[in-house]
This record gives structure tokens, sequence and C-alpha cells, in this order.
């Protein structure tokens, strides 16, 4: 079923009535498109986040909210036509979906499915200007959005909202045939490979949707040639969160959570408060993603919170080369999670690369 107008493209319906043959090709395109984001599976907002997005490639950057205003505005002040507008409705919607619902499997599949996994819009009307107008480039243009995100938010720690302006910006250069100028500008935008390599060596990830996309991306293996699908592989933090928690939260500790603690170096909290600092000491190791893996569920979920000398065994039939090496570590104490986020810094500045 057609998704009802959102207010902008109502106005516009009322505007094209007084023309029956450009209101029937404005009924006809929008629910063309509304049909297709339907059975592509999206949800029900979708139309109104496809159109806006088409909307801020060629007036930049607005809202959901204020779309109705900026449409009738643009109308009022000859900015736009309404029949460059229904022309929009429907042109662009195979690209929107190539974006949002990615087919076919690999590496560009699986970054696009981040990029929704993570909940990051902001590119999706560049990314569906690219895939429209500059389809050769579109594997390049993912690159780069994944990069800006992982590089300047997710490790950065720049705030979101600093390019909510740029990315339509960077769309309408695209729609324009002007490409390149939106790719160097993107990456203009990028902190330093110093100042990358140096945040990551402290980073923490606490999400696991983000500590998947980086892990995999890290991974010398592709999923295409390793035939790993990462929805079917658990995040694994090493040093278990069990043991973490219990020391938090002053918890009775189990053996296996005092055989950690004793391979890590520390003696074991002569009273739950003890426990608490040092559990409030080991977060931050935690979270480091040195002290993650991808691993398949089964192993996954046997290891739980047992001696590292156990989880290891776990490891060593694992398809992806970051965790398979882990199979053949001596011991796992904090200098080795601090020294394996180093290593993967290294390899950081190469994957998400200006």
């Amino acid at each position: 079923s057609a998704a009802a107008p959102l207010g902008g493209v109502h106005r516009l319906a009322v505007v094209v009535r007084d023309d029956p043959s450009l209101a029937a090709d404005f009924v006809a395109k929008w629910n063309s498109a509304a049909a297709s984001l339907e059975t592509a599976g999206l949800p029900i907002n979708s139309m109104d986040d496809y159109l806006l997005a088409i909307w801020s490639s060629k007036h930049g950057y607005s809202t959901k909210r204020r779309l109705a205003t900026t449409v009738l505005h643009a109308l009022h002040s000859k900015k736009e036509d309404p029949a460059s507008i229904v022309a929009d409705v429907d042109s662009y919607v195979k690209s929107y979906i190539a974006v949002r619902k990615p087919s076919g499997t690999g590496n560009l599949a699986e970054d696009l499915k981040d990029l929704n996994r993570l909940s990051f819009s902001q590119a999706n009307g560049f990314l569906t200007m690219i895939h429209r107008h500059a389809n050769t480039h579109f594997p390049e243009a993912v690159t780069l959005a994944l990069a800006l995100q992982i590089r300047n938010i997710t490790i950065g720690k720049i705030g979101p909202n600093e390019y909510q302006a740029d990315w339509p910006k960077w769309a309408g250069l695209v729609r324009k045939g002007e490409y390149k100028q939106a790719f160097t500008e993107i990456r203009n935008r990028m902190i330093s490979n110093e100042d990358f390599k140096e945040a990551f060596s402290k980073a923490t990830i606490e999400s696991a949707g983000v500590a998947r996309h980086i892990l995999r991306r890290l991974d010398p293996v592709t999923v295409s040639s390793s035939g790993i699908v990462p929805t079917d592989v658990d995040r694994e933090h090493i040093l278990p969160t069990s043991v973490v928690s219990k020391l938090r939260w002053k918890k009775t500790l189990t053996n296996n959570a005092k055989k950690w603690i004793s391979e890590l170096g520390f003696d074991i909290p002569a009273t739950p408060e003890d426990g608490e600092k040092l559990g409030k000491k080991l977060t931050p190791y935690l979270h480091m993603i040195g002290n993650q893996a991808l691993l398949h569920q089964h192993p996954n979920r046997q290891g739980k919170d047992e001696a590292f000398a156990v989880k290891k065994t776990g490891y060593q039939d694992q398809g992806l080369i970051l965790t398979k090496e882990l199979s053949h570590e001596t011991k796992w104490d904090l200098t080795r999670i601090e020294a394996r986020q180093s290593e993967m810094a290294a390899h950081a500045v190469k994957v998400w690369r200006k």
C-alpha cells in the first residue's frame, strides 16, 4: 500500500492538482516509489527518509519536520518547480534501496549493512547519488563514508552533528557531476593518520555492532573468501565481562574469576571494596578492541569465564585470522591487550584510509 504523503509533498499534491497530467504522474510515481520501498522490506517511515535524502541533495540540509516548509518555500520562491520534484520522486528509489537494503555477499554488502546496523543515516543521500550518478565509484564512496565515521566519530570522538550539513552538500556535488570534489572534501575532513592511530590505540568500544564492524574489517580474511557470515558470530570479550562485573558489583568471586585475577597479575581482593576498585581499573581494558574478537556462538557460550588456557582452545578452529591467532598466545594480561590494540591501530590507518 502506498505511504501517505509527507507534509511538504502533500502540499505539492495540492500545487499540481490543477495540471491533470502532472497530478497523475505524481500519483503514479509516488505509489511506485512507496511500493518499491515496501517490497524491499524497509520500515514504514522510509518514504519520508527517502524524500528527505533526495531533497537535501538538491537544497541542502533539512529535517523531516522542516521538509514541508522547505518544499513550500522552494515552490513559492521559484527555486523549484513542481514538475522537477515529481520527476525526482521515483528517479532515485532503486539507488536508495541499493544503499539501505544491499543484496549479495562480500565486504561491500556487509559494509552497507553495517552502515544501517550502526544507524549511520547521514550518508544515505550521498551514497544514493553516487549509486545513481557515478555508479562505478560506489564501492569507493562506501569506503570513504565508513572511514569518516570510524576515524572521526567512533574513534576521534567528534560529534556526528558536525557533519549533518556536509553530507547533503557532498550529495549535491555528486548530483551535479562533481563527485571528485566531494571525495576530496570528505578526505580533507578526516583526522590525520597520526591522530587516528593514537586515538585507536587507546579506544574503548562498548557497542557490539561497532566492535563487529571494526574486527571484521581489520581481519586479513575477507568475508567473501572465508564464507563467514558476520551475523553468525558473537562479539567475544577475551577477558570476560563476568569477571569484571563480579568485581564491580561486589559479588562472590568464582574459582574461574580468581584464576583470571591471578593470571592478570593481581592479588585476590581481600574485601568487596578492594574488588570494586580492581573492577574499575579493569573496565577500560575489558572494552578495548584489543580484548575483543569475533567468535562463533557455540564455543563462545561454552567458554564463558573459563581461564584463558581453556578459552583459547575455542579460538583455534575459527575462520577469522585475528581470532585464530589468539590460540597461540601463552597468557592474557593488560600488557598484551594494549600491545594487541597497538598492532591493530597500525593496521587501522590502512583499512579506514584517507
